[in-house]
């Protein structure tokens, strides 16, 4: 499932919690973990902290340098392959032409960096690499409990589309790879509420979505809960997952439901602002 794995690192806990994920991962499935640090080298000639852009750059190196020797030492101890690179250019655009370059299947991120000479590597540069790249991207946020080693319900979003049955595809390796049970969810959008027309269609539509995630979970082993919930769709993954104590929810970066409306794409986007849990975002035409 992942054979290379991306951890872009800015030396904050977040960006440490993001590669304790990775690490789970990268045993479970035997992968190398890729970490980089990129060197904000626009910001170096335009910092105004009374610095000039040569120290500003020596600086967010030697940064650099001891962040990445952290994921070394982190991933040493733990028995996984890794390599590590300092990258200049503007982070996210780098960090996306990277995993292209590379052949990464999974970019593992925080959602929160940290200031300083830095400046924020993380936090909204994911948002950036989400919309940049077609690898997969996990999304980890500050509020996240760290992994005990496995993964043990996994929460899967799905409306129909291809992304989601990708996505559904990568829940369901996760589960049997970590022996975990499997939640699948259909949100009927509530913005139809009073259109009782669209509003079966698209409750038709969640039996035929759950009953396929039922079918395709209990042909791979996986035991599964399929659920139907009316809502705001990033809402109702974020309150199911807290609900249920799901450790990682897994969406299509893109889908559609109904009369072609899109559910999933800026409803991914939604919930790697929101979510306490760890988010993967699959892409349809990413790593298979």
């Amino acid at each position: 499932m992942f054979d290379d794995i991306l951890v872009p690192t800015d030396g904050s806990e977040n960006a440490m919690a993001a590669l304790d994920h990775a690490l789970v991962l990268a045993a479970a499935f035997d992968a190398t973990i890729h970490g980089v640090y990129v060197v904000n080298i626009t910001y170096a000639a335009d910092f105004e902290g009374g610095l000039d852009s040569e120290s500003v750059y020596q600086a967010m190196k030697t940064e650099g340098e001891a962040a990445l020797a952290d994921i070394e030492a982190r991933c040493e101890a733990a028995g996984v392959n890794v390599v590590t690179d300092i990258l200049e250019g503007r982070p996210a655009s780098r960090i996306a032409r990277y995993a292209s370059e590379n052949d990464v299947d999974l970019i593992a991120m925080g959602t929160h960096g940290r200031s300083g000479v830095s400046r924020l590597l993380l936090g909204s540069v994911t948002e950036s690499v989400l919309r940049r790249t077609d690898r997969h991207v996990l999304t980890i946020p500050r509020e996240a409990t760290p992994p005990d080693g496995a993964y043990t319900d996994v929460l899967v979003a799905s409306d129909g589309s291809e992304d989601s049955s990708v996505a559904l595809d990568r829940a369901i390796e996760l589960a049997t790879s970590f022996d975990a049970h499997l939640h699948g969810l259909y949100v009927v959008d509530s913005s139809f509420a009073g259109n009782e027309l669209i509003e079966s269609a698209l409750e038709r539509e969640g039996a035929t979505v759950t009953a396929d995630v039922e079918e395709r979970a209990t042909k791979a082993g996986v035991e599964c809960t399929t659920t139907v919930r009316e809502g705001e769709p990033h809402e109702e993954l974020v309150d199911y997952a807290t609900e249920n104590d799901v450790d990682i929810v897994v969406v299509g970066s893109h889908g559609k439901g109904a009369f072609e409306r899109t559910v999933l794409g800026s409803v991914s986007e939604r919930t790697v602002r929101t979510a306490r849990q760890p988010v993967l975002v699959v892409r349809s035409d990413g790593p298979a």
